[in-house]
C-alpha cells in the first residue's frame, strides 16, 4: 500500500448501515430504488457489520459510528436492535461506540423508545414543515399523509426528553413555505437541517426535483430568517444545520457536512441488507460502486481498492474545468458525488446544485463580512481572532445568531488565526492560501490527526441524509 492510501486509511468510518430496503410509506422523492425488495438484513451479516467495522476502527484508534437507515429500519423488530446491542458489547472498545438511527417515526412505540433510551440511540426523522406541506408528499402506502403521526411521535420523545433531529426534504413546490416550515420548527424547539431533493427518477416522475435556484432562494431566506431572529428563547431551543455548517465552512474552511467534502469517501461506507459495501448509504444499489461483501473479507481489504481511492480523488479528477478556477471550489469540492450520478450518471461531474451553492455562499458571506466589519469597529485588534479577514472579539459580535455559534462551538476560537498583544499567536493550524480558506492538502488528509491534537475529536464529517444529534 502506499503512503498516501495508508494515510487515507487513518481516518475511522461511520458505517450507514441499512438492514431492510422495504418501507411502509410510499413519499414521492424517495431514492431508494427497489422499495418493495422483501430482503432483510441476516444475522450473520449484522454480526459481520458490527464487528469488523468496530475491528476497523480499533485499530486505527478511532471511535465506531453506526448509522441505522432504510428504507425504514422500525420494521426490523426488537429482537434485531437488542442484537446490535449485545454483537456490540462483544468489543472492549476504547471509544463509546455510537448509534443513530433515521425512522419515518410512524412505528415508534414505548417499547422502542424504553429501549432507544437505555442504549442512547440518536434518532433523527424527516419533517417537512406544517400538515399541508408534510403530506403533500410524505405519504403512506394507501396515499393518506403522515404527519399527524410523525409530529405526535416526536412530541412523545420530547416528553421522555429525547432529542429528536429532523432533515427537510425541500421540492419545487415546497420551498416558497420556507417561512412556515422555520417557524413551525421554533415554535417547537426543534432543531433540523434541510436537504434539496435529489434527481433521481421517482422524484423526476413525481415532478418533485427542485430547481437549484428554487433551492438557493429558500436556503438564503432561511439563513436569514435565522440571523435576524429577535426571540432568543426561540431562537435558543432550536439549530438549524445547514446554515450553522454554512458559516463554519465559509469561516474555517472546513466542509463537513458530505455533500460539499473532499474526502466523503473517508468517512462513511454504506452497507445494504445483503452486507454489500458502497461509498454512501445513497448509492447502496449501485452496483458500479459496489466496494465488496461484509461477509466475504476483512474490512481493510474490501476498503482497499482502486474505486474507493478513486472516489476520493474525485474533487482532483472532476470533468469540469469550471470547478479548478471556481472561488468556492475549497468549500465545495464540486458537490455531491450521488448528487451528479443521479443526474449524469458520472460522478465525476460537478453537483446539479452547483449553482445553488454558488449563490448561497456568495450571499451568506456577503452577510458575515457586514457582520464581522460592523463588530471590527469595536474591537480590540491587537487581541482579537481573525475572522474574514477582519479583526474581531466574539463579546462585540452583535448578531445573536452569529454570536451564539462562535462562542457555543469551541472549534472557533481553536483555529481561527488571532492576534495578542499586537502580534500574530503561535497556533498549530494548516498554511493558509491567498484567499481567506485553509489549504485543504496535508490538512484534509491528516483531519482526524489535527482535530485530536486539537481536543476535538467530535467534530466528525456530517451524513447529511440523517440528523443525529449527539
Amino acid at each position: 500500500m502506499s503512503e498516501k492510501q495508508r494515510r487515507i486509511n487513518t481516518t475511522g468510518l461511520t458505517a450507514i448501515v441499512k438492514p431492510t430496503t422495504q418501507c411502509n410509506l410510499n413519499c414521492k422523492y424517495c431514492y431508494v430504488d427497489g422499495i418493495n425488495n422483501q430482503n432483510r438484513m441476516a444475522d450473520d451479516t449484522l454480526k459481520n457489520v458490527i464487528g469488523k467495522t468496530i475491528e476497523y476502527n480499533e485499530k486505527l484508534d478511532r471511535q465506531t459510528r453506526f448509522l441505522w437507515h432504510g428504507g425504514e429500519p422500525l420494521l426490523m423488530d426488537i429482537d434485531f436492535w437488542q442484537n446490535v446491542i449485545d454483537y456490540q458489547k462483544q468489543y472492549d472498545t476504547k471509544f463509546k461506540i455510537k448509534n443513530g438511527i433515521q425512522t419515518n417515526l410512524t412505528l415508534l412505540n414505548e417499547q422502542t423508545i424504553d429501549f432507544f433510551m437505555q442504549h442512547d440511540f440518536a434518532i433523527s426523522t424527516s419533517l417537512d414543515g406544517p400538515r399541508e406541506i408534510h403530506n403533500k408528499h410524505r405519504v403512506f402506502k394507501n396515499g393518506d399523509g403522515t404527519y399527524d403521526k410523525v409530529i405526535e411521535n416526536i412530541r412523545l420523545l420530547k416528553s421522555r426528553d429525547m432529542q429528536v433531529g429532523l432533515v427537510v426534504v425541500l421540492t419545487e413546490d415546497t420551498a416558497e413555505y420556507i417561512e412556515d416550515i422555520y417557524n413551525l420548527m421554533l415554535d417547537e424547539g426543534l432543531s433540523f437541517s434541510v436537504n434539496a431533493v435529489s434527481p433521481v427518477p421517482r422524484a423526476e416522475t413525481n415532478h418533485t426535483f427542485i430547481k437549484p435556484v428554487t433551492f438557493a432562494k429558500a436556503m438564503n431566506k432561511l439563513v436569514d430568517l435565522w440571523l435576524d431572529e429577535n426571540d432568543r428563547d426561540r431562537a435558543e431551543k432550536s439549530r438549524i444545520n445547514i446554515a450553522e455548517l454554512t458559516v463554519e465552512k465559509l469561516i474555517l474552511g472546513i466542509a463537513r457536512r458530505c455533500s460539499n467534502s473532499r474526502h466523503c469517501s473517508k468517512s462513511f461506507i454504506g452497507v445494504n441488507p445483503a452486507g454489500d459495501i458502497f461509498p454512501c448509504g445513497t448509492m447502496n444499489d449501485k452496483a458500479d460502486f459496489k466496494y465488496g461483501n461484509i461477509n466475504e473479507k476483512p474490512l481493510n481489504e474490501i476498503l482497499n481498492c482502486e474505486m474507493r481511492y478513486s472516489l476520493m480523488r474525485r474533487a482532483e479528477n472532476i470533468r469540469d474545468d469550471e470547478c479548478v478556477s471556481c472561488e468556492w471550489n475549497n468549500v465545495c469540492n464540486s458537490g455531491c458525488m450521488s448528487h451528479a450520478y443521479a443526474k449524469h450518471k458520472d460522478a465525476y461531474r460537478k453537483d446539479p446544485f452547483c449553482a445553488a451553492y454558488k449563490i448561497i455562499n456568495s450571499h451568506v458571506k456577503s452577510r458575515l463580512e457586514k457582520i464581522f466589519e460592523k463588530a471590527q469597529s469595536n474591537s480590540d485588534k491587537d487581541n482579537c481572532y481573525v475572522i474574514l479577514n477582519k479583526r474581531v472579539n466574539f463579546d462585540k459580535i452583535e448578531n445573536p445568531a452569529i454570536k451564539r455559534l462562535l462562542t457555543r462551538e469551541k472549534i472557533y476560537s481553536r483555529l481561527l488565526p488571532k492576534y495578542e498583544n499586537g502580534s500574530p499567536a503561535m497556533i498549530i493550524r494548516p498554511e493558509r492560501t491567498s484567499n481567506f480558506y485553509p489549504d485543504y492538502g496535508d490538512f484534509y488528509d491528516d483531519w482526524p490527526e489535527y482535530m485530536e491534537y486539537m481536543e476535538y475529536d467530535d467534530y466528525y464529517m456530517v451524513y447529511e441524509d440523517c440528523m443525529v444529534l449527539t
